[in-house]
């Protein structure tokens, strides 16, 4: 009976949640998580998901701090669960690396999104694989570790090309990244030839010559003149 009370509770907090009612969602959860804990057990899989909605809920509310807890939360239940909760796991350790990301706590992030990775690699879940990959590559970017990050960005693209093929806006940042990365690393004939696999794919992507092409075409130009300098 309680049981289905909390659910009750889980879903009117759901309501709240897609109507944007973010204080309502927040109250109406935490009366939900306590009324799980008290018929469910605290280690229940149902605490872990109504924990992970309000961690979403604090994030919207910017309560970064509370939203972390409680995604810890639910993690520290699904690791519980092992094998079942592995992808579970993951994602939630994907939405703290956001947060830690957001804070510009760089370091946390990183470590967190690693984290995610392992398990990602471990269900072999491809597409968060080469996602968390380019996440892990931005923040090594920020961090002006260079070659870690062209070696993420570089694994990011093949996963990317196996999976959507060479026209697609993800394998167009992707290689947009690999580009920069290579001009801040000084060699701008990797970079060079980054930026114009982009520029082929942007013109498959959109059909037509855009301010988008243009703007790698300004790019290229800029890594030739580079090179010129160079030599």
């Amino acid at each position: 009976h309680h049981a289905s009370v909390a659910t009750a509770l889980h879903n009117v907090a759901m309501v709240h949640l897609h109507a944007k009612r973010y204080e309502e969602a927040e109250s109406v959860l935490c009366e939900a998580i306590v009324l799980r804990k008290q018929t469910l057990g605290p280690h229940h899989k149902d605490v872990a998901a109504s924990s992970v909605k309000l961690g979403h809920v604090y994030t919207k509310l910017k309560k970064h701090d509370s939203a972390v807890k409680s995604f810890k939360a639910a993690l520290h239940i699904s690791r519980d669960h092992h094998d079942d909760q592995q992808v579970q796991s993951a994602q939630v350790l994907s939405h703290i690396g956001c947060l830690y990301y957001d804070a510009k706590e760089l370091m946390a992030a990183q470590a967190t999104f690693c984290d995610a990775l392992a398990l990602y690699r471990q269900k072999g879940e491809q597409r968060s694989v080469s996602e968390t990959l380019c996440n892990v590559g931005s923040i090594q970017l920020k961090r002006k570790n260079l070659k870690d990050a062209i070696d993420s960005f570089s694994e990011a693209l093949d996963l990317q090309r196996r999976i959507w093929g060479d026209n697609n806006s993800r394998v167009i940042a992707t290689l947009d990244n690999l580009g920069y990365a290579n001009s801040k690393n000084k060699d701008y004939k990797q970079a060079l030839f980054y930026y114009k696999e982009m520029l082929r794919s942007e013109l498959e992507y959109y059909g037509k010559f855009n301010k988008a092409c243009s703007d790698t075409v300004k790019k290229q130009n800029l890594m030739t003149d580079k090179l010129n300098n160079q030599q």
